[in-house]
């Protein structure tokens, strides 16, 4: 039996069910299935313990969860381990699996969360533990559309850049789950031993392509003052570069001159700003406040 779902603006053929997803579509552009997968590819690119990578085949191995062969932007088959559960393969299968699916496929990611304000895309990118979903958790709670989490695809319609919905769920910390008031009923653990959960928000999400209207970077501050100061120039350019979504694909699957042409009219259509937070989203109202302001003064 296969199911079928839309994410990231594709049609997904799957024979695991993937209640994080929404379904429909035909299938026709990606398939996931579970099946043998090879020791090695050929002619890798690079190579560690864990992983093998060429322009169009990558193969994953997460120890005592599965290994994955994701290969030509299409297909990704999964050797499950016993020791697994579903909700730990479907964590990276969701995540660094597709992630690199993408990459094959030349899609321009950003390591971003992203809302919907007022028709437009306002995106959050930032390393890993910067408080990107606590922050679109906070958001979601003041009213606004949620569009997608860690991964953000941008496509152009023109010269205008637009970002497509992702899955519709939040990965949060148990400790954003208790200080947000979530139901703990709705809420599943992504990892044996880890404090992060899969937090659906299927009634919030916005199913539609957007166009950018600002993107934020959320850095760590240094000092105690929370800041937002937008960026001008090719400074622009180098923040997109550095918070792309496993950025160190970038070396090795794309053409350079396509990837600087994509990043490159990022910049110059897109508004970008740093956000400085010296305290978690949770716990700072007035952080809140500044930044929903500013979000306003985007539409004036």
């Amino acid at each position: 039996m296969n199911y079928y779902y839309q994410a990231y603006g594709y049609n997904i053929s799957s024979e695991i069910e993937i209640i994080e997803m929404i379904k429909g579509g035909d299938g026709k552009d990606i398939s996931i299935s579970h099946g043998k997968v090879p020791d090695d590819i050929s002619n890798p690119l690079v190579k560690g313990k864990t992983f093998q990578i060429s322009k169009n085949e990558a193969l994953i191995t997460i120890t005592e969860v599965a290994k994955f062969h994701v290969s030509d932007g299409k297909i990704i088959v999964i050797n499950k381990s016993i020791k697994s559960t579903d909700e730990e393969v479907k964590l990276f299968l969701l995540g660094v699996v597709f992630g690199t699916l993408l990459h094959q496929r030349n899609e321009l990611l950003l390591h971003a969360n992203v809302i919907q304000y007022k028709e437009k895309a306002i995106l959050f990118a930032g390393n890993s533990g910067t408080g990107k979903s606590t922050l679109t958790a906070l958001l979601i709670k003041n009213g606004f559309k949620f569009v997608s989490d860690d991964i953000a695809l941008v496509k152009y319609k023109g010269k205008n850049p637009i970002v497509y919905p992702g899955l519709p769920r939040l990965k949060l910390h148990i400790d954003s789950v208790e200080n947000l008031n979530i139901d703990k009923d709705k809420i599943v653990q992504l990892r044996k031993g880890h404090k992060k959960f899969n937090v659906p928000v299927s009634e919030h999400f916005f199913n539609e392509a957007l166009p950018v209207q600002k993107i934020y970077i959320i850095e760590p501050a240094n000092n105690l003052q929370f800041s937002i100061n937008n960026i001008e120039g090719f400074q622009k350019f180098n923040y997109i570069f550095d918070y792309m979504y496993l950025k160190f694909y970038t070396s090795f699957i794309w053409d350079q001159r396509v990837l600087f042409n994509l990043q490159s009219q990022l910049a110059s259509n897109s508004k970008l700003a740093v956000i400085k937070n010296p305290q978690n989203w949770d716990k700072n109202t007035v952080a809140l406040k500044k930044l929903l302001s500013d979000i306003e003064k985007q539409n004036k």
